[in-house]
């Protein structure tokens, strides 16, 4: 199983063989319900857990959340878990060994617990969108592979996800946008739906964070409201990808306003701790010439526009605290005058000409999700980041400096949207190269060959359950097949740029391709991968 049990495992005599229709369970009902339903079979619930052949209980012990043990008898099975997260990873791992068609597994006993309490999967709905169900399915499979935060990326320029009842306009306008062969494209969860989801990832050790992106990547918003912007002009929802001028207003008082009641609905949907309020790419052209941001900035005695991002972004940050919420941000954060320190910061990537902002995640107490680009951005193809280069992921910042394992509290792979159109997609870009995350996050290795091994029998279940993926030998391209996969899938990219005019973002693609490969290619293979896009 992946990622692989990391503790004691001692073998007892015997072997447990699963009742083949309804079992006898007490404890955690919705996690055993999952269990079952997993392995076609009917729950009924005792009241006493004597009377049980699978019990699954709470026992803290003082581990990470995770953490779980197993005790497999000729009879019964027990499962005790640090929390209910525990508690599902424990039933994980018993799924997997009765998975065969026989339903049994030797007796044993297990102590297993994760290096790192954070192991997530980023989604994107909003440049393209999945429909609810296509999310659980996700949900599922990194469920599987103990897997435990999803991190929702609800609001973006392309389109707002959210059925919002305070704000309509932003479902009527936000979350719809008008594509380039004049169709209309979009849609939105309603807020039942969103309950659902939530339900269904919490009764298999998932929590989701909820991203409302701020105050940039905000043209769906100001689309739908125009006066949250600096000069309340009228904008379409964006098709392409890239960033945008029109961000919000951080001048005006009824803009903040708009955020803390907005961020009131969203958090009457989501009821775990986190938070994600975005932060990044938010360019500052508006700001310097708006009159009322320029105001706030003197009368705040603050440096500048990023200092104002830094005051904008606390008042959210103050706001949700009130709530019970802790907030997670995007590096670029730790450009400001202030950010507070218990912000969790995602490290995702450094503007290179001002390397060193993040440099307290290596060397202070700055805690941080993990998650660089290109390496951990699995939205790109496997040519640009090959399973094995995921595997052998190092913990360094841009600039090379190590980040030590207290400032890491986990690691999450992102799936952007820009080119991952439906579940298909989705599934084949994250398997098999999510489960070098999953395994990360659970702990570390370094033998590829055993790795790939697990991989090839994990996706040997995948193909007999009809769930998308590649290949190990697509996921992990060499020599030339690497090469043709790179100049297919980004000759293809800048021609769709040039085509819609922007032929700008079709030459920044082609420079930012070698820092993409950097260290990953021969020079020769780079300079012949340019050749062949520029052609």
């Amino acid at each position: 199983m992946i990622p692989e049990i990391y503790g004691e495992i001692r073998k007892e005599e015997g072997i447990f063989h699963l009742p083949s229709s309804e079992i006898r369970c007490f404890g955690a009902e919705e996690q055993i319900s999952v269990f079952c339903n997993r392995l076609d079979r009917k729950p009924q619930f005792c009241e006493k857990s004597d009377d049980a052949v699978i019990t699954a209980t709470i026992v803290p012990r003082g581990l990470h959340a995770g953490s779980y043990s197993l005790k497999i008898q000729k009879t019964r099975v027990a499962v005790e878990g640090e929390e209910l997260e525990g508690v599902s990873n424990g039933l994980v791992t018993l799924f997997w060994l009765l998975s065969s068609p026989e339903a049994s597994c030797s007796c044993q006993s297990i102590q297993d617990s994760p290096d790192y309490e954070y192991r997530g999967f980023m989604i994107d709905s909003c440049r393209h969108f999945l429909p609810a169900e296509e999310i659980k399915e996700m949900i599922e499979q990194c469920s599987l592979r103990k897997m435990n935060r999803l991190h929702w990326h609800l609001s973006d320029d392309q389109g707002f996800r959210i059925e919002s009842k305070l704000f309509p306009a932003l479902n009527r306008t936000g979350s719809w946008r008008k594509e380039p062969d004049g169709t209309v494209y979009g849609g939105f969860y309603t807020q039942e739906e969103i309950r659902s989801i939530v339900d269904f990832a919490r009764n298999r050790g998932i929590e989701i964070i909820p991203e409302i992106d701020m105050p940039g990547h905000t043209s769906a918003m100001i689309a739908a409201y125009p006066d949250l912007g600096c000069d309340s002009s009228k904008i379409s929802v964006p098709f392409l990808p890239g960033i945008f001028a029109d961000i919000l207003c951080a001048g005006k008082d009824e803009v903040v306003i708009f955020v803390e009641r907005l961020l009131d609905e969203v958090c009457s949907l989501f009821p775990h701790e986190y938070f994600h309020l975005g932060g990044d790419e938010a360019p500052k052209e508006h700001w310097k010439n708006c009159s009322r941001c320029q105001r706030r900035i003197i009368n705040n005695n603050l440096s500048g526009e990023e200092a104002l991002q830094s005051w904008f972004m606390r008042q959210a940050i103050d706001y949700l605290a009130t709530k019970g919420k802790k907030c997670i941000e995007w590096n670029e954060a730790l450009e400001g005058d202030y950010t507070p320190g218990n912000v969790l910061i995602q490290y995702w990537e450094e503007d290179p000409s001002k390397l060193g902002y993040c440099d307290e995640i290596a060397e202070g107490n700055r805690k941080c999700i993990f998650s660089l680009r290109p390496v951990f951005y699995l939205d790109f193809i496997p040519g640009i980041v090959p399973l094995r280069r995921v595997f052998f992921s190092q913990n360094k910042l841009q600039d090379g400096k190590a980040v030590p394992s207290k400032n890491i509290v986990g690691f999450e792979a992102c799936f952007w949207s820009e080119r991952l159109l439906d579940k298909s997609s989705l599934f084949r870009h994250a398997f098999p190269r999510i489960f070098a995350i999953a395994q990360k996050g659970w702990h570390s290795g370094n033998d590829y060959e055993h790795f790939v091994s697990l991989c090839q029998q994990d996706l040997k279940w995948m193909n007999e359950n009809g769930i998308p993926n590649m290949s190990i030998e697509e996921a992990d391209p060499e020599g030339d097949a690497r090469i043709d996969a790179v100049i297919s899938e980004y000759r293809s990219m800048m021609s769709f740029f040039r085509e819609n005019g922007e032929p700008e973002v079709a030459e920044e693609i082609l420079e930012a391709i070698p820092n993409k490969l950097k260290g990953e290619m021969k020079p020769e293979e780079v300079s012949w991968i340019i050749r062949n896009l520029s052609d």
